[in-house]
Formats: structure tokens, C-alpha cells, sequence
């Protein structure tokens, strides 16, 4: 069986100890590396190569965001999933704008979590339940001030 070679993105070590204990509890997974903030996250996917890396929105330094950027500049082949506290339109659109595979929500339960993470490697765009909804109506109703920053207005 090939196994997932994750990165795990995240500046609550508490937090990335229980999600490489569910990843690594799973026959198909294989958590290669952890990272405390984006800089770190760049560095050591440009190092390692992870097929999935599961980043958070919010770390000091280097956020998520930017850091998915970096990556998907180097490393266009990996999958990056957004996996957050933070729901907001905003966020979500830039994530996906950045080239984020999906967006999870830190509450999403583990067995969605599992499945969503295994469909984003296999390609599929992810999203916790809670946000798949507001997708199309985010898609053709941009926030407002991401739209502004694009275009310099």
C-alpha cells in the first residue's frame, strides 16, 4: 500500500501531537515532518516533498496563506489542505486563491477528516461540511476587499 507522505502544519504542538496520533494510528499515512509556522513549513516541504500537507491559517511569521503560495510555487504537485479555526469568507478564498486543495475546520470529526484528507491526495477539492455550502456562492461573489487587493483598488 503507497503510503501519504504528510507534513503537518501548525504553531500548537498539543494540536499537531493529536493529529499525527490519528494520521499515524492509519495504514496509508505517513507523517514526515511537523512545522511550528510557515517559514518552517516552506522549508521543510521543499526538503522533503510531502504528497499532502495540512496547514493552518493563522501562524505567526509566515501565515498559512502565504506559506501555500510558496509551496504550490515550488512544489505545484502537492496538495495543500487548509485545516483551521478560522471560517471566514475571506480566509477561505484566499486559501483557495493560493492553491489550497481544500479548508477543514479543526472541528471537523476525524473520520471526515480522514476521508477528506484521502480525497484531496486522490485530487478532490475538500471542505468541511459546515463551509462545502457557501462554496459556489463565494466563487461568484469574491469578498470584496480580496478583489480590491488583486487589482490594487
Amino acid at each position: 500500500m503507497e503510503k501519504i507522505r504528510t507534513l503537518l502544519a501548525d504553531d500548537h504542538q498539543l494540536f499537531r501531537e493529536s493529529v499525527v496520533d490519528i494520521l499515524e494510528s492509519q495504514p496509508d499515512f505517513d507523517v514526515i515532518g511537523e512545522a511550528s509556522d510557515g517559514i518552517e513549513a516552506v522549508f521543510k516541504a521543499r526538503g522533503l516533498k510531502p504528497d499532502l500537507i495540512l496547514m493552518d491559517v493563522n501562524m505567526p511569521g509566515c501565515d498559512g496563506l502565504e506559506a501555500t503560495k510558496q509551496i504550490m510555487t515550488d512544489l505545484p504537485q502537492t496538495r495543500i489542505v487548509m485545516l483551521t479555526n478560522s471560517d471566514t469568507d475571506d480566509q477561505l478564498f484566499a486559501a483557495l486563491n493560493s492553491g489550497a486543495q481544500g479548508y477543514l475546520l479543526k472541528s471537523t470529526h476525524r473520520q471526515v477528516l480522514l476521508e477528506r484528507l484521502r480525497g484531496a491526495w486522490q485530487g478532490e477539492m475538500v471542505f468541511s461540511p459546515e463551509i462545502s455550502g457557501r462554496i459556489p456562492d463565494l466563487l461568484r461573489h469574491p469578498p470584496r476587499s480580496l478583489l480590491e487587493d488583486a487589482t490594487g483598488g
